[in-house]
């Protein structure tokens, strides 16, 4: 499976009103999302699109085993998924975002989504179940986590639990407010039968987990 991350869209709903401290969660998420998929061996490929960068044309760099993409000054990072999905058609794809439109045409593509609040709170309740034994296991497969800079607050901190446990504070309250109203999991009666789009989207949440 392949994750698609509209990233400023999920900074900005995870992390309302930080703006000054934007970059310092982008770099933390880049790395927690490093140790997630370490964890889930269903996921191929985690790529994370943000708007902007220093080229006209979009950019792509690896970190932590995450692909993180550029759209360029000359696209944007809703073009850019879209056109992702259009030349992946067929591929087991998943769009982590709110915005409603780009959901809409990567629906249509055949792709489906979750909310940023939904893959959010999997992603850390998979870091969180994590032993620290684990975190040193992983970290020498990957690039080092605990060396690098993020600022005086986090420089002499490691990517292990103490660390986890503050961004999972940081984001506790936002989360389970946004999650009450914005959960894209629909309740049923016990005589409903999923659609054949809510089965696929079930199993691919299940392998998020």
């Amino acid at each position: 499976m392949i994750i698609l991350i509209d990233g400023y869209n999920l900074l900005h709903h995870i992390f309302p009103g930080k703006k000054h401290a934007l970059d310092k969660h982008k770099q933390l998420l880049i790395k927690h999302l490093g140790l997630y998929k370490h964890c889930k061996t269903s996921i191929n490929e985690v790529i994370l699109v943000f708007d902007g960068g220093l080229s006209n044309h979009a950019m792509r760099t690896v970190k932590e085993g995450i692909v993180i993409l550029e759209a360029g000054t000359k696209s944007s990072a809703d073009d850019w998924i879209i056109g992702f999905s259009m030349r992946n058609k067929g591929k087991e794809i998943l769009l982590v975002t709110l915005d409603r439109a780009l959901r809409e045409s990567v629906e249509k593509l055949g792709a489906d989504w979750l909310s940023v609040f939904d893959f959010y709170k999997l992603m850390q309740s998979v870091i969180a179940g994590m032993d620290n034994q684990q975190v040193v296991a992983i970290e020498s497969d990957i690039i080092v986590y605990k060396h690098d800079s993020l600022g005086d607050d986090m420089e002499s901190l490691g990517i292990n639990k103490h660390v986890l446990d503050m961004l999972m504070e940081q984001a506790s309250v936002a989360i389970q407010n946004k999650l009450d109203r914005d959960t894209s999991v629909v309740r049923k009666g016990k005589g409903y039968t999923p659609s054949k789009i809510e089965k696929r989207i079930a199993a691919k949440i299940k392998k998020l987990g």
